[in-house]
Order: structure tokens, then sequence, then C-alpha cells
């Protein structure tokens, strides 16, 4: 009978208390149930030592409504006959002193005014001064990267309570299938890097070891697919003769991505009366020929098929053949090359058979003023192995020789015999039609070799 009496009670009370309340409580509960709760972040558990003032850290702890939030913080346990207290426990950043070695258990509960947080915890874990604490490995927060980017793992919130010296080391413990990634780390660098090439979800595992102990983090970093524009990119500015046929390299380009690139060359600027053209302004590699002295101008524009880059430029200056300039012709050849002349060759002697040569010639050049003197500066020969002495045969390294109008230079480019060794050769000089310190960028000479001998 009681439930009975209990029913009927209620049923005739209930709608006299939603009269006396009127709205108000539905309003509220609106409110109520549109608020998230917010959550606690306590921190990273942290090895001390006895008698150490330990700091704990709640600034992590978030509210996805924006309210203020208050802090409480309350030991949850601590070891026998500790007397542990928390310091400022209702504010974001309180400390306590570690009087005993054992372990220590902090709660915290934010609250937003509304509802409160579930409680998250912190382990403090306290040994004697004389004792080695080991090290607390912090990898850091999951994160994502774009495919074509590169990834930063960050263990700088590691900690050592004896303040030791650390040692990092880095591992994949987790990868998609067929993917190809590249860590990167030094072991006394708390930072490493990482890129890859397929989509998905990457595990990274760090040790710290102090020498004595260790311990290990995990991080997740995603990466995924981003286009992003490729980049032109074109040769040097040169300096031709009119009537030569001039190159325009765009092998240089390139797309993150790896898509495919298509090209579009494009004259911007040439001199009055030029009826240039260029040969296919659709490929990689194509080219023009200067009908009229001046300045040319060209630009360069890629696109995946989905992006364009930003234009590139290069401008080429063509001269008469009856105006002052330099000449630079190799070995037999008749006609000049455009300048600036940088090469890079790979010689191997090793297979020759008979006497072993002393040195041999790599190349032979000459250079022919025409209409004005030529003061060639800068020569410089050198062996980057350090294994042999090269050298100009016809120009001196280090000092300045001027080419008088009307003459022609004959120079070559000796290496003594490498002994089976592989060497990485480099000449070089600068020149004018001004004098010396008066070159441009086009007027150079560069020549590499991959050179070995018996």
């Amino acid at each position: 009978m009681k439930s009975k009496v209990h029913g009927v009670l209620l049923s005739v009370l209930m709608p006299l208390l939603v009269a006396c309340n009127g709205g108000s409580d539905n309003s509220a509960n609106d409110e109520n149930s549109n608020n998230q709760a917010p959550i606690a972040i306590s921190g990273i558990n942290q090895n001390v030592k006895t008698g150490d003032v330990v700091k704990l850290d709640g600034s992590n702890s978030v509210d996805k409504d924006q309210d203020l939030i208050t802090y409480q913080w309350v030991i949850q346990s601590k070891p026998d006959n500790s007397e542990a207290t928390l310091k400022n426990a209702q504010t974001v950043l309180p400390e306590f002193t570690a009087d005993k070695s054992g372990t220590y258990i902090i709660e915290l509960v934010v609250h937003d005014g509304k509802v409160a947080s579930r409680p998250n915890q912190v382990k403090i874990v306290a040994i004697s001064q004389s004792e080695n604490s080991a090290p607390v490995a912090n990898a850091g927060a999951d994160s994502s990267a774009s495919l074509v980017r590169m990834a930063l793992l960050l263990g700088t919130q590691t900690t050592d309570a004896d303040g030791d010296e650390l040692y990092y080391y880095w591992e994949l413990i987790g990868q998609p299938e067929n993917s190809a990634p590249e860590l990167s780390f030094q072991t006394s660098s708390n930072i490493a890097s990482m890129t890859t090439d397929v989509a998905g979800d990457y595990v990274v595992k760090l040790t710290v070891s102090d020498g004595k102990a260790f311990s290990s983090d995990t991080v997740k970093v995603t990466f995924y697919y981003e286009n992003v524009p490729p980049v032109s990119g074109v040769n040097n500015s040169m300096i031709a003769l009119v009537g030569a046929s001039v190159p325009l390299d765009g092998s240089s380009s390139f797309d993150a991505n790896d898509d495919p690139l298509m090209y579009q060359w494009s004259v911007t600027s040439k001199p009055n009366n030029s009826n240039v053209t260029i040969d296919n302004p659709m490929i990689e590699k194509t080219s023009f020929t200067g009908d009229v002295p001046g300045v040319y101008q060209f630009s360069l524009i890629v696109d995946d098929g989905e992006l364009q880059s930003t234009p590139n430029s290069l401008a080429v200056r063509v001269v008469s053949p009856q105006a002052p300039h330099t000449r630079l012709l190799v070995g037999d050849e008749s006609e000049p090359q455009i300048l600036p002349y940088r090469q890079q060759f790979v010689v191997d002697k090793t297979s020759e058979t008979g006497e072993i040569s002393e040195s041999y010639i790599l190349g032979r050049y000459a250079i022919e003023a025409v209409g004005k003197d030529v003061t060639i500066s800068g020569i410089r020969a050198e062996d980057a192995s350090g294994n042999i002495v090269p050298y100009f045969q016809g120009l001196s390294a280090g000092n300045t020789q001027v080419v008088r109008k009307g003459d022609r230079l004959t120079f070559d480019l000796v290496a003594p015999a490498t002994g089976g060794k592989q060497s990485e050769l480099h000449f070089s000089f600068v020149w004018s039609l001004n004098g010396p310190n008066d070159f441009s960028m086009q007027e150079r000479f560069t020549v590499s070799y991959q050179f070995i001998s018996r």
C-alpha cells in the first residue's frame, strides 16, 4: 500500500511543483545540457629526489566552451609517514615537498562553474638523494604533417631528476604498409625529424638513458596528402652571339608531390626589331636564337595539372660578333661556347695499359679577346680530396693575366696521376673586358672532374 500511496501523492503534487517553479528550471537545464564538461590534465609523471620541491602543472586543462575554470588538487596517496601537503592547491601550479621516498599520487579536478571534470592523476616517484633517478622520457604530443614537409619530434619535455647527461634514441615501431619513412636524429639531441612517402599513422618510440637507467615514451605522427604548387627552375643568365642557338633549361623544376609537370616558356622582354621565338615553348628543355643584339628575358611556369608555379625568369645578353666580347673555345672547335661555361666530367684512366703517365691533360681551351683586352683573374686549381695538386698549363694560379685585343690564349687543365685514388678536381677563373674586378656572373669558367688514374 505504501508504494501506491506514494505514487498517488506524486501524481497530485507534480503539477503544483511545475506551476510553482514556472519555466526557469527548464531554461537552466537547457543551458547546462549544452555545456561541455571541462577536461583536467594534471601533467606528466615525474621522478624526483627526497627533499625536492615538486612543481605540478595543470595548465593544459581545457574547457571547450572557453568557460573560466577553477582547480582543485588533492594528494590521493603518499608514502607511509609522509607529511607532504599541497601548497596553493586551488591554483593551476601548486607544489609540495616530497619528504619521503616512495610514490605520490596527485589528483586534479577542474570546474567550469556548472560541472566538474573527471579526475586526472599524476604520479610522482621520489627516491633518496644517493640513488640514481631514471630519466622520464617524453616524446611530445601527437602531431600531423603534410607528406611534402618534415615533421619534428620533440623530446624537449624529457626530464632527469639528477641532471645527468641524457642520450636519446628514436625508432619507428609502427608505419603504413609499403611506406619508406626516414628518421633523422643525434643521440645528443632531444629533437628528431621525420619524412615519409605514404599517408597514414606512424608510431615513434623515444628511449632516453642517463647511462644507468632508461625510460621510453611513444608518439604518433599522422602524415596526410597535400597538393602544393610546383617550383619552376631555369638555367642561369647567359651571354651568346647573334645567331647562336641558346639553351633554355627547365630541368631543375620540381614538384614536391612528384606529379608530372607541364611547361610553358614565354618571351617577356626582347630588343626592338627582334622577331625572336622559342623553338618549342611547351617542353622542359628548349632553345632560341637571338636575331639582333640586346637583352632577352624569358619566363617559365610549370603546372602539375591543378596548381601552377610562380614564374621564374632568366636573361640572355646577345652580342654582335663585331662588338667587343670574349670567345671561349673548347679543343679544336671553332664555335664559341655560351657563357658562363660550367661543366662536370668523369675521367677514369685506371684501365689504361703500358707505362703510367706522370700527368694527364684533362681538357684544352682557348680564349680570344675580340675588340678589347680580356683580363683574367681568380685563377684556381684544386683537389677537394687532397690527393694531388692539379694545375693550369698556360695560366698562372693566383695571378692576373691579360689577353690583348685580337690575341688568343690556349691553356690546358692538367692533373698528376692519382695512384688509384679518386680525386675531385676543380678549375676556375673569371674575366672582364673592363680590367680586373669588373667581371659579371656570366664571365666565369668552372670545370669539375671526378678523376682517377693508376
